[in-house]
């Protein structure tokens, strides 16, 4: 708790620049290659640490949260 601020404003800043780098980027790819790429790079992250590192992907990194039965 005592750095709860901190990393807060960490996370601002990281969610903000990478929605600015999305917005400043999208003139000049199209708009869907941008997507492609925006929504890619987590995955490319993966592959490179499991290639370069030999760090496989942890159960985190597939794990699904459990939908609840409707009644």
């Amino acid at each position: 708790m005592r750095h709860l601020r901190t990393v807060g404003g960490f996370g601002v800043i990281a969610v903000a620049g990478v929605q600015a780098s999305f917005v400043l980027s999208r003139p000049y790819p199209q708009v869907g290659v941008t997507l492609m790429i925006q929504f890619l790079t987590p995955i490319a992250v993966i592959a490179w640490n499991w290639a370069v590192r030999g760090q496989r992907p942890s159960g985190a990194t597939h794990r699904w949260p459990k939908r609840r039965r409707a009644r």
